[in-house]
Order: structure tokens, then sequence, then C-alpha cells
């Protein structure tokens, strides 16, 4: 599993205090420049109680109440399709529930994207056994709908590939690379496939003709594959996950990167068209030059009913300022929507300080106490353009505690990938006059 392996493996191994370190309040209640944060001890709990023989991680659930009663629906990075216990590669699993929002894991998810073990010239191959074919497959999805007037919600999502294809793992040419895939009822799903060439939509199922399923990487205004601006060997690429959404008619893609000098940093591109099937996204530009811990997952979306970006992150605390560490999610909120800019996502600061490996913030932590201290692959519940909302819906009173709440995901790593739980956590908004 390359992608839970990479991107955690910071967070699941490095833990230098254990929960039964944690303060007696597990409430939070802080200041985000003109917004009061809160979260209360009673109000997180168990998503998925994910058996012994299964992976969930990367969990966005999506809120869908365009007629009658709420869909939510669940989208998450599984294990790998039709293989046994701890072989390698990744798949995808959707799956809903209609109604109230039960705060538990849908009981039906099933498989919509997976790797091919068919068709070795395939960027999806996933091999049975580690080696020169990698890992393969399918991971990290970020799912939002298409423009008013577009049935479809567009999934994409991560494969690694090498960039001379020639399987080689002693060369430092292995990226993460943006595929997309789309789907109108969450059981049928479309690949945006490499038809000699070019990009076209076909149905991605067993019955599918090979090429079928080879998929055309997303690309940029420049024509260049969405995908690490640095290649590493095999089993050390990091960045490119985050999180999709549309603000203002616009949709924004926010995601960690390493940068030129081997630092991760937050980068941020944009379209306007999820549907477009040639040149979409902007070039990547870097929102800030705060040098991140390798590692880090920051999924941005807009704050429901105000125009703030909300930016959820994984990192440490360090609560008796004696570099006994553990883990932790922060949650800030900005001024704006500006991306670059005062107010915005750029003027904002995830850590107060780091040591190798480690990213320590002082503020801005959620106290989770779920998951025995492990927290991984943080995501958001969002309605269908990728923003944060809530299952309680949202109030029109600027003061209300509902008028801004929402709920976040995460995976405890403790003490393996395969079992590992997935909880649940809600969070309040509210304006706060005083600020900062």
């Amino acid at each position: 599993m390359m992608r839970i392996r990479l991107q955690i493996g910071y967070i699941s191994v490095l833990i230098l205090a254990h929960a039964s370190a944690r303060a007696a309040d597990d409430s939070s209640n802080y200041s985000c420049g003109d917004v009061l944060v809160s979260h209360e001890a009673e109000r997180e709990g168990l998503y998925y109680d994910t058996p012994a023989n299964r992976v969930a991680y990367n969990v966005q659930i999506v809120k869908i109440a365009e007629a009658g009663s709420p869909r939510y629906v669940t989208v998450f990075h599984c294990e790998p399709r039709n293989k046994g216990l701890g072989k390698p590669g990744d798949s995808i699993r959707i799956g809903w529930s209609e109604g109230l929002f039960s705060y538990k894991m849908p009981a039906e998810c099933a498989y919509r994207l997976w790797g091919v073990q068919d068709d070795s010239q395939n960027l999806l191959f996933s091999a049975d056994a580690f080696g020169v074919e990698g890992w393969g497959g399918t991971g990290n999805p970020m799912m939002v709908k298409g423009l008013p007037g577009d049935d479809y919600y567009y999934i994409f999502f991560l494969a690694v590939g090498d960039d001379d294809s020639d399987r080689n793992v002693q060369e430092d040419d292995y990226r993460h690379i943006l595929l997309q895939a789309r789907t109108r009822d969450f059981i049928h799903v479309d690949l945006r496939a490499d038809i000699d060439g070019a990009a076209c939509w076909k149905p991605f199922d067993d019955a599918a003709p090979k090429q079928w399923r080879r998929p055309k990487p997303v690309i940029d205004v420049d024509g260049k594959r969405v995908c690490n601006r640095i290649g590493r060997k095999q089993g050390t690429t990091q960045g490119l996950i985050g999180s999709i959404c549309m603000a203002n008619g616009v949709y924004h893609f926010f995601y960690t990167e390493i940068d030129q000098d081997n630092k991760t940093y937050l980068f941020h591109r944009e379209c306007s068209n999820p549907a477009t099937l040639d040149n979409t996204w902007s070039r990547a530009e870097r929102v800030s030059d705060e040098a991140l811990m390798e590692g880090t997952v920051i999924r941005v979306a807009k704050t429901p009913g105000t125009d703030r970006w909300i930016a959820l992150y994984n990192g440490y605390v360090d609560p008796d300022h004696n570099n006994r560490l553990r883990q932790s999610l922060f949650l800030q909120v900005t001024r704006n929507l500006t991306v670059i800019g005062d107010g915005g996502l750029s003027s904002l600061k995830f850590f107060a300080r780091s040591i190798p490996g480690y990213g320590i913030g002082d503020s801005c932590s959620l106290h989770l106490a779920s998951g025995n201290g492990v927290f991984a692959q943080q995501d958001f519940l969002t309605d269908p353009y990728g923003n944060a909302t809530s299952p309680s819906g949202t109030s029109t009173g600027s003061n209300s505690p509902a008028a801004a709440s929402g709920l976040v995901t995460w995976t405890a790593m403790d003490p393996a990938v395969y079992g590992s739980k997935v909880y649940w956590a809600e969070f309040t908004l509210r304006e706060n006059a005083g600020g900062r």
C-alpha cells in the first residue's frame, strides 16, 4: 500500500508519547482570526470498526441534499481488490446511506476503482508480489460535483508511475500522478482513459477492453501531467495528496508537495470545469514559504455560510514543553477567500516550530481523544462541491452554534494499516468579535 506507507509513515510510527499522556480536558475552544473554533469531547466517536483484513483511510463523506432525504456518500482509500492480506496495491471504495446521518460507515461499500493485474503497460498495473512492477492501483480519492447542470461527480485520485515507464527501481523518476474518473450514481464509473493518445471517458469495469482501463493523466494549461515536481525512488514518493473544492465558480486543488529545495510546502491549482478533457488545471503555485514536515496532509475547503477557507492538517503538540510530543489534528480558518494575500491561506502559520521529522503547533489543535493518539489521513464531511458542511445543516444566524459547523474523519494507524479504525469528530465555528 504505497500511499499509506509514504504519507503516514511519520505519523504512524514516530509516536513519542501515547494517548495516556493526553490532558484530562479533551475539549477545544480557541480563536482563529475572527472565528471561535470549538470541539466538545463527547462529539466524537467510531465511524468504521475496520475489519482486520481491510484498510480504510482518506475518508471523505459527501452530503447530498438536492431532493428528498439526504444521501451521505463515503469514498475512501482501501486494500487491493482480489488480493490476499498484505499484498501490494490500492483500491477505492464508495458506499452511501440515506436519511439522517448515522455516524457509521455505510453497510455496503463496493470497489469502484482498482489496480489491474492483466496489463503490465497500464499505469494502474498491480502485480501480485512486491518487486520491480511496483505497488500499483488507485488511491487517495478526492470527489467533487461538476458545474451546475452537470450530473456527474468527478473522482480525482493518484497512481504511482515512473517517467520512462521502464519500472527500473534504481532510477529517481517515480512520481504520484493525478488521474480522474466520473460517476452519476456512485455505482457505474467512467475512467478518463487513454485512447490512442487522446483522453476519452470509458466505462471502468472487468468487462471493459484493456485499452479502456488505461488512464490518461490529468494535464495542466501547459499540456504537462499533474504530478510530483521531483522524481524519487520507488517507495519514497511524496505529495499531491489534498482536497478539491469549488468556491465562487472556480475549482481549487490544494495539496502538499516537495519543492526543488527538497522541503514540503502547500501548493494550489485551479480550473473552471473538471469535466474538460483538454488542458484543465492552472500551473502550480506555492501558497506560502513555510516549510512543513514531510508527510503533512492539508485539506482545504470553504467554510459553510461564510467566505473563508478552513484548513485541516496533521502535526504534533508539546503540552509540557519537554519535547514529549504527541500527535494532533489542527484546524485553522482564514479571514477571507484569498489564496495568496493578506487574510488568506498564505497568511496562516501552520507550525510554531519543528524538530527533524516533526511539525509542532502551540495553538489551533483539536483535542481528540479517540484512536489511541494516532491521527492520519484526515478529511472533511463536505457538500457536493467539496466544501465543509455538517450533518445538522447550516443555520442562518451568524452566532448560532450550527452556523458554521462541520465534521472531520481520521484513521488511527495503530498498530498497523490493516484493521486501523476510522473516527469522526464534530467542530463548531462562530464569529468572534474579539479576534485572536
